[in-house]
């Protein structure tokens, strides 16, 4: 059996890291947006 390739079948998406922090115990929390086709971020309002 081959391993499954997700290539084909998910769009391709690029993120944007919008915010990191790191909490007392040690996490580091990363926030992302997800881009638009164009590299720009969703206007407001536009489903991502």
């Amino acid at each position: 059996m081959s391993p499954i390739s997700f290539d084909d079948v998910l769009p391709a998406t690029s993120w944007s890291l919008t915010d990191l922090s790191t909490t007392e115990s040690g996490a580091i929390c990363l926030i992302y947006d997800r881009l638009s086709k164009a590299g720009e971020l969703p206007s407001e309002g536009e489903s991502t």
